[in-house]
């Protein structure tokens, strides 16, 4: 993002009220070096036959959603009664990690906070407890607790008739007010002070959010090693739970262990630069585990997972065994990989001490042998995803069944 040339998306219902506003926030904007985006003025570029589309391809693409609610609702989307127009811009900027500035109409948020946020965050509860799950829009728990205390004729309905706010406007403050770091809260008709205003924020934000964009990678990198953690600290406890009085069941522990050998999609080295990449083959999760241990001239038959007829033993010097030919590799830190084009089938082979592990995965399409020598580094960089949490699988194995 460059601050010089921040797109900023202006986003409010289309009310008389707000219009001042939005034109004399479009020449300040202008004026202090950014670049202002509103549909009025044509900076959708080119409409399609889907205006509303248009509006949200244009959030995805700026910097910034500056949000105005005031007491209109404005236009319901079309294909959701749930959500309105602007509230789509509002939510497609927060999936798509935009900074969200929202300035709530003052008389608005205060009577929120004072009269609504609490009866609000009560019913929402209740919904939970009632479903096993949040709802997934919050209009519709609005309406319910309006038309309670309608029915009732409470006080606090004389008050919301009083307000004179459209209904819709508390599920949007709500959301506002909860899904965003900060909600201003200024009195719109002042459009002069609140265009000071929202660019002494503009530029307060900015700045806070250059610090993080400036370390942006390390940020991702770090969020990177603290999901792996997590994953392996699970992976920990439950490979620990195959363990019983020192003995390790190894259908649970095959099990466990397919469990991190999900299914992966590979992909052209150039579908980088597609917008929407399509795989060229997918290999299928880990259908099946089997265990060979060194006896003699002998690699004989432990356990299995995924299949009812594993081979009973293979001859050491057996060259058309892909067994044999991992244990004689003596290749104990890599993993190596065959493929029978007759099968569609990938194994991956490991060696680790006296023993000989071969994983079975399905190819989406019939390679020939040729090209899955082409792309072995992909393919086995897709399957050990879990590299950690395979290693310290493979230790523990080894650990409890050499010697």
């Amino acid at each position: 993002m460059n601050i010089d040339v921040s797109k900023i998306f202006i986003s409010s219902s289309s009310q008389a009220t707000l219009q001042p506003l939005r034109s004399r926030l479009k020449i300040s904007l202008e004026d202090a070096g950014h670049k202002p985006i509103m549909y009025e003025y044509g900076d959708l570029g080119l409409y399609t036959d889907d205006p509303n589309q248009d509006c949200l391809n244009k959030v995805k693409d700026s910097d910034v959603l500056v949000l105005f609610i005031s007491n209109k609702s404005g236009s319901f989307s079309r294909s959701n009664p749930n959500i309105t127009i602007t509230y789509a811009e509002f939510i497609t900027a927060l999936r798509h990690d935009k900074i969200v500035i929202p300035i709530v109409e003052t008389h608005i948020l205060q009577f929120y906070i004072n009269h609504m946020k609490e009866e609000l965050e009560r019913a929402i509860h209740k919904y939970v407890e009632q479903h096993d799950h949040n709802p997934r829009f919050t209009y519709p728990i609005v309406k319910s607790l309006l038309q309670e205390h309608k029915e009732g004729d409470t006080v606090l309905h004389k008050k919301i008739n009083e307000a004179g706010v459209e209904e819709f406007i508390w599920a949007f403050v709500h959301d506002s007010f909860t899904m965003t770091r900060w909600t201003y809260n200024y009195a719109i008709a002042d459009t002069p002070d609140l265009c000071t205003f929202l660019l002494k924020v503009l530029s307060q934000v900015l700045r806070n959010s250059m610090k993080f964009y400036l370390h942006e990678k390390e940020i991702t990198q770090n969020l990177l090693l603290y999901d792996e953690l997590t994953v392996y600290q699970d992976s920990v406890t439950k490979f620990m739970k195959c363990l019983s009085n020192s003995v390790l069941n190894l259908p649970l522990f095959f099990k466990t262990l397919a469990e991190y050998l999900p299914g992966q999609a590979i992909y052209d080295p150039y579908s980088d630069y597609a917008e929407h990449p399509v795989p060229i083959v997918n290999i299928s999760e880990c259908k099946a585990i089997t265990l060979y241990k060194r006896k003699g001239d002998l690699l004989l038959f432990v356990d299995s997972y995924g299949t009812k007829t594993p081979t009973a033993h293979f001859n050491i010097n057996d060259e058309d065994s892909f067994v044999s030919q991992t244990y004689n590799k003596d290749m104990e830190n890599d993993e190596l990989l065959f493929y029978s084009e007759d099968k569609q089938m990938i194994y991956m082979t490991k060696k680790t001490g006296e023993l000989v592990l071969s994983f079975h995965f399905y190819l989406s399409e019939g390679w020939s042998s040729r090209r899955v020598n082409s792309y072995e580094a992909d393919i086995t960089s897709a399957i050990m995803d879990k590299r950690q949490t395979f290693d310290f699988a493979m230790d523990l194995l080894g650990g409890m069944l050499n010697g």
